[in-house]
């Protein structure tokens, strides 16, 4: 049995995923390979970047070259282009990427697709173009669905709630017309495609599984509740006096972690953070920040930056005494599981795959709403009351539930299924 993995690029939290999962079933002997548009390194083995053919003929080339040349200078923009940039002055700044369902690439194309028996889709936006690939795949497909995108129209994530008001409560977001045109749009494309394509769904968690039943955009889906995995070898409990020497963090203080790609994202709510440090004992607390950095300017926060090394990322996880991830719509993200692997409990709101991987008092907390002041008051109890189990405990919990080995199983059982019917 060969697998095809499909996924935009190597490198992000969905790549990351992803390329575990390859790499996991690689090591159970599965014959796996990965095909991405954009490659950046070659950590994993079997992954591939997708080659354009040349045109066939000469006529093709000066059109794709004038294109080219056009796009340059500015002078030709597509349709897409035309709607995103029309998009773009409606959308509040900070939200996540939109991305249309169509592309310039034929995926069925590549040598590797025809090579495979089960194509294994993950997160696909600009590299898959719906309308061609659905119709002309015939092949079994498995699609792990990492954000809201494939039920959506051009939106990755149905961002209703914005930064904090001056009370620390969510503003809420209102659409332009335009916006709801252009998502209702898109919306009926996939419909019309999906009302004819059978697809076996894995939602990542109990969250993302009743968005998509409540989406009514597949009928002919089978939806299968199957959490990503990682590798429990690669982030362990490690001694946290030696970790903050190591960083040169304080060793008086109580540290706080925050990571996201990008730590300016709305979604992410990094600002209810800070708002949240206005009650929270700041003389004894600092906040690391990791990821992309914003230049907030705040103090008792300080910015790591980006850190791709995962040893070295164990060695933050270990260092801190709580993370925090204060997402204000979310689906199961891998710095949860991270961070329970090495130990140390989390602290979010209620939302998402929070609540499948957060046990309230046992492994973490989870805040009564989506509000600074509830945010801050989660942080105070964590901080008087503790939780339940040890770092020992709370990893042994991620174990059981996260390893990869468990992911790889029933996702190979699936596709068992798949070929038995």
């Amino acid at each position: 049995m060969k697998i095809l993995h499909i996924n935009t690029s190597d490198c992000g939290g969905a790549a990351n995923a992803c390329l575990r999962l390859h790499e996991g079933m690689i090591n159970s002997g599965i014959d796996s390979k990965v095909l991405v548009m954009h490659k950046t390194s070659n950590n994993y083995p079997e992954v591939y970047a997708y080659e354009l053919s040349p045109p066939s003929s000469f006529f093709a080339r000066v059109i794709r070259k004038i294109q080219r040349i056009l796009k340059e200078l500015g002078i030709y923009k597509d349709r897409m282009s035309k709607e995103r940039r029309i998009l773009q002055n409606y959308r509040p700044k900070g939200l996540e990427m939109i991305s249309f369902p169509e592309s310039y690439i034929d995926i069925t194309n590549n040598i590797f697709f025809h090579e495979a028996d089960i194509i294994h889709l993950h997160w696909v936006a600009g590299f898959l173009d719906y309308k061609t690939f659905f119709p002309k795949c015939k092949k079994p497909i498995v699609w792990t669905f990492h954000d809201q995108n494939p039920f959506l129209g051009v939106e990755h994530y149905a961002e209703k709630l914005l930064n904090p008001d001056n009370q620390g409560f969510p503003l809420i977001r209102h659409y332009s017309d335009y916006e709801l045109e252009i998502e209702k749009k898109y919306k009926c494309i996939k419909e019309k495609i999906f009302k004819k394509t059978p697809i076996n769904i894995i939602a990542l968690c109990n969250w993302m599984k009743n968005e998509i039943e409540d989406s009514q955009m597949f009928p002919l889906a089978k939806i299968n509740m199957i959490p990503n995995g990682i590798d429990s070898k690669q982030f362990r409990i490690l001694d946290k006096t030696f970790c903050r020497k190591l960083l040169n963090f304080p060793l008086d203080k109580k540290i706080l972690l925050f990571g996201a790609d990008y730590t300016d994202s709305v979604r992410k709510g990094l600002n209810y953070l800070l708002k949240a440090i206005e009650k929270i004992d700041t003389v004894n607390y600092i906040i690391f920040s990791v990821g992309k950095k914003s230049n907030f300017q705040k103090t008792h926060f300080i910015e790591i930056g980006e850190v791709r090394d995962q040893r070295l990322m164990n060695v933050v996880y270990s260092a801190a005494d709580l993370f925090i991830i204060p997402s204000l719509i979310d689906n199961l993200p891998n710095t949860v599981i991270e961070s329970l692997l090495s130990g140390t409990p989390v602290i979010s709101f209620p939302v998402g795959g929070m609540l499948d991987m957060i046990k309230h008092k046992r492994n973490g907390y989870i805040a009564r709403e989506v509000s600074a002041n509830d945010l801050a008051d989660s942080v105070n109890d964590f901080f008087e009351s503790g939780v339940e189990l040890s770092a020992g405990e709370i990893r042994k919990y991620a174990i059981e539930r996260y390893d990869i080995s468990v992911q790889v199983k029933k996702i190979v059982q699936l596709y068992n299924d798949i070929f038995n019917v």
